[in-house]
């Protein structure tokens, strides 16, 4: 795109379109000339904006060169230029009197492009400049000093041309303010091009933008003072400029320009892609009053065709115009709507309505109804509803809902409630307190995993529960109203029905943007992009349905005309924000600083003389002492009862974990033989079984020892993980952590070490699958260790930052999410028969038996007689008969479970 031409270009399309504007009111009202004024000299003196006030005085800026009367009457008043073109802002009363003149400039070319006035008469101009200008057109002295080529200035002058301030900004390359604004409050906006890293914070800060090419579009805000509120960019890998902006009443910025090529127009983290058809192309952009995406259009051909000017009126539909040339289609969304220049670049004018993003809802009698809904979660599945609400009005409010009202457990519902919100079955409802405020956009939740019920308030955890059983049926679907009545009062948008429990990660990842497609398990998906902000909209009496399932639903009692009871704008998300693709997270990374989890105490966690396990997968990523998972005495207090599965003992020489108890002042370590090198990943687990302790690596038993039948009396004591004593930490990513109020057996540990569990499993206390957050994003929200037991044995984050590639949630874990165990058949569940074995049988000395539990043999003769008794373990024992007659023998085995099996030895 070639600036020079565009600009030449744009003065053309100007001009042409005030000549058009005069003529068309000439012909409408038969109005005559008022006045014509003229300024000039014998060089280029070009005026480029001009403003108005409430009492009819003009305000002209751009530039001249040489010496200029600025009085277009009898007076004089001459301006001269320090360089080859200066900057110009003259102040013409109502009948084109002048008030005053002012020159700002230096020894370059220095020129004003846009103008505005505010409510008080102070007077603000961009444009560029270059070298070093004085800015204070009067006695004073203002210099500022570009930063190389040409920088962007914004001048404010007072009522009577007296200098309040200037600002810069630029690079060392050109960097231009074409359009410009101001509104209500005096915030000033300006749009224009820059090019490389430039800072927008014209003061103290830094708001470094760096465009994506050659040139880029910015959008910046600054106050009445000149403090910068925010600055944007957008663009391609070529050329794009922003010539025209405008601001509506309430604080939404629309720019007009043109770009090449393909061109994110969302200035955040999201992404809206515009293409242009080839060449440079038209694109209307509207920015929310913090600088969000709400739309962007692009209208274009193979030529160049450009926006220049944009206004913006009370009902919120946008004016453009510019030029063209041949063929384009002026309708920016599915319709077609096409001009055809009659020669070279015409003329343009454009009206646009703004489209609408979200649904309001009177509170009176107005839903949403599908009469026919299909796949809908019935039964007692798994569920996940979602929506963007901005209520006017609390109280028991309908936001999603179907089923058989009125019958206990066979609906499910999720409204509002007159202090938070409720997701109801009609019988089992969770409810959670939420300080809503009115008019204002929230993202809602609830889910069911199958065993918890979750509700959640812009992606942060509210409440939850486990309920019973519920009996949902497919009717009575209906969107802003549950119970066939409870009408919601307020805006709705972006609901989404799923048939599965979303886990938190997914939730935060996914709600401030619309669903790609090919959504795993989405059954329902209403994006609300459809009519027109506030305005007749009777026609458009459905809702699509965007998930493919075709459950469509029907607006009942709408007016669909006005500013309430229609489709409105802006929605809770910005419409052709593509969510970004992500990864779930599956461990947590803890640094060896200050990350640990602290689970609060509970009868379930104490354990006294009787049984238990604990296991975990851990990754290490330092040698540092302890970590691992305890209930000990935070502050090393002798004489504790306490246990630890920590990952290295204190003062070792070694890396090797440690099952440990402390009983009064006696310590028992039962210390692994594996050496936990760095970055890798190993299965721990510790049992306490009777009156012995066992650790095993990996699925193998390492060493058992005696502690006879001391108690761990620690009631009171918080469950910990990365965190011994105070100020102990270990850097590590950890996954799969389990509690267990049994001790398992060495043929369950190998089963379940290498998979995710199946519900329903026995004594099983605590369980963290750490499936939770996306690998390395921003997960601040997420700051709670799931228990997945149904114990609701849940965890607290401590210490991290839950951003970046350390303290945060990540993926990488040896477990596969979703990959389950098969069940493990105890020796409780299982024909004890079928796992055992003895080979050879005829033996003339030795016999084998092979089995997988551990238990007690006893031979006897034929007569009665016990000749040999011994234990056998897992895996392979020998039967030694050599040094007994020939002749057949009886052996009994007895397993751990006192399962009894008889087989016949025949001994040659």
């Amino acid at each position: 795109m070639n600036i020079r031409l565009l600009q030449k270009t744009k003065t053309l399309a100007l001009l042409l379109f005030f000549m058009l504007l005069s003529s068309a009111t000439t012909q409408a009202q038969n109005t005559t000339l008022a006045w014509a004024k003229t300024m000039g000299s014998t060089g280029n003196d070009i005026s480029r904006s001009v403003a108005v006030d409430a009492v009819g005085n003009i305000y002209t800026t751009g530039f001249f060169a040489g010496t200029v009367d600025f009085d277009p009457n009898a007076g004089v008043a001459n301006l001269t230029s320090a360089g080859s073109t200066d900057i110009f802002v003259s102040k013409l009363d109502a009948t084109g009197n002048l008030v005053w003149a002012k020159v700002l400039g230096g020894i370059s070319n220095d020129i004003g492009y846009g103008i505005a006035v505010d409510a008080s008469g102070n007077v603000y101009t961009t444009g560029c400049f270059a070298g070093t200008v004085d800015f204070d057109p009067n006695a004073g002295t203002t210099n500022l000093t570009s930063a190389g080529g040409y920088d962007i200035f914004i001048s404010k002058l007072d009522a009577s041309g007296n200098f309040v301030w200037a600002k810069a900004m630029g690079s060392t390359s050109n960097d231009i303010g074409y359009g410009f604004t101001v509104d209500a409050s005096a915030n000033v906006y300006t749009t224009g091009v820059f090019a490389g890293t430039v800072d927008f914070d014209p003061n103290a800060g830094t708001t470094n933008l760096t465009s994506a090419g050659n040139q880029d579009i910015f959008v910046s805000k600054l106050e009445a003072n000149g403090n910068l509120v925010w600055a944007k960019a957008m663009g391609s890998t070529t050329n794009d400029i922003g010539y025209g902006i405008a601001v509506d009443a309430s604080g939404n910025a629309y720019t007009t320009g043109g770009f090449s090529a393909t061109a994110d127009f969302d200035p955040n983290a999201g992404t809206n892609n515009l293409t242009s058809a080839g060449g440079a192309d038209i694109f209307v952009s509207k920015l929310d009053a913090s600088g969000n995406l709400v739309w962007a259009k692009a209208m274009g051909r193979t030529t160049n065709d450009i926006g220049y000017g944009i206004a913006v009126d009370a009902s919120g539909n946008v004016y453009t115009t510019g030029s063209f040339q041949g063929t384009v289609d002026f309708d920016p969304n599915a319709g077609v709507s096409n001009l055809t220049s009659v020669g070279g670049q015409d003329i343009f004018v454009h009206k646009m309505s703004t489209p609408a993003a979200a649904l309001n809802f009177d509170g009176a009698n107005d839903y949403v109804g599908v009469t026919a809904p299909t796949n809908l979660p019935i039964g007692n599945s798994n569920y996940t509803i979602e929506a963007w609400i901005k209520p006017s009005a609390l109280g028991e409010r309908g936001i999603v809902g179907w089923g058989n009202w009125g019958v206990d457990n066979q609906c499910n519902a999720f409204r509002l409630s007159p202090t938070g919100l409720v997701n109801y079955w009609w019988d089992q409802d969770l409810t959670v307190n939420y300080a809503f405020a009115l008019n204002t956009w929230y993202h809602v939740a609830c889910s069911f995993d199958g065993t918890t019920r979750t509700i959640y308030v812009n992606g942060v955890v509210i409440g939850s529960d486990t309920p019973g059983v519920h009996t949902v049926t497919n009717t009575n679907f209906r969107i802003g109203s549950t119970n066939n009545a409870e009408y919601f009062s307020g805006g709705i948008d972006e609901v989404r029905i799923w048939n599965r429990g979303l886990p938190q990660a997914e939730i935060v990842n996914n709600m401030n943007c619309e669903l790609a497609a090919g959504q795993t398990g989405l059954i329902a998906y209403y994006q609300f992009n459809q009519g027109f902000d506030n305005s007749n909209n009777s026609a458009i009496t459905t809702l699509t349905d965007a998930s493919g399932n075709v459950n469509t639903g029907t607006l009942n009692n709408f007016a669909l005309n006005g500013t309430t009871s229609n489709w409105v704008a802006p929605g809770g998300v910005t419409t052709g924000n593509s969510c970004f693709a992500y990864i779930l997270a599956n461990t947590l990374n803890f640094d060896n600083n200050s990350d640990y989890v602290e689970v609060n105490d509970n009868a379930l966690l104490d354990f006294g003389a009787n049984d238990f396990t604990v296991e975990y997968w851990v990754n290490k990523k330092n040698n540092d002492v302890y970590g691992g998972v305890n209930k000990w005495n935070t502050a090393a207090t002798a004489g504790s009862n306490e246990w630890g599965l920590i990952l290295r003992e204190d003062g070792a020489s070694n890396n090797k974990p440690n099952f440990v108890f402390e009983s009064g002042t006696t310590y028992y370590a039962c210390a692994a033989t594996t050496n936990l090198n760095l970055n890798t990943w190993y299965h721990i687990a510790g049992v306490r079984e009777g009156t012995n302790l066992k650790i095993y690596v990996n699925g193998v038993l390492e060493n058992t020892i005696p502690i006879g039948n001391i108690a761990v009396n620690n009631a009171g004591r918080s469950l910990l993980i990365n965190k011994l004593f105070s100020g102990n930490f270990t850097g590590a990513d950890y996954e799969e952590l389990r509690i267990w109020s049994r001790a398992l057996p060495q043929t369950e540990i190998m089963n379940n070490m290498n998979c995710e569990l199946p519900a329903g499993q026995t004594g099983l206390v605590a369980y963290y699958k750490f499936n939770q957050g996306i690998d390395i994003a921003n997960n601040t929200t997420i700051n709670t260790l799931t228990d997945s037991s149904g114990n609701n044995l849940n965890g607290t984050l401590n210490g991290f930052a839950l951003t970046g590639t350390t303290s945060n949630w990540k993926s990488g874990s040896v477990i596969t999410s979703g990959n389950t165990c098969s069940p493990f058949l105890s020796t409780d569940n299982y024909d004890f028969s079928s796992k055992l074995s003895v080979y050879p049988n005829p033996s003339s000395d030795v016999f084998s038996i092979n089995s997988d539990t551990r238990g007690e043999i006893v031979v006897y003769d034929l007569i009665g007689k016990i000749i040999k008794s011994e234990t056998i373990d897992l895996g392979i024992t020998k039967l030694d008969l050599s040094n007994y007659p020939r002749g057949i023998y009886l052996m009994k085995i007895t397993n751990d479970s006192n399962q009894t099996k008889t087989m016949k030895l025949i001994k040659q």
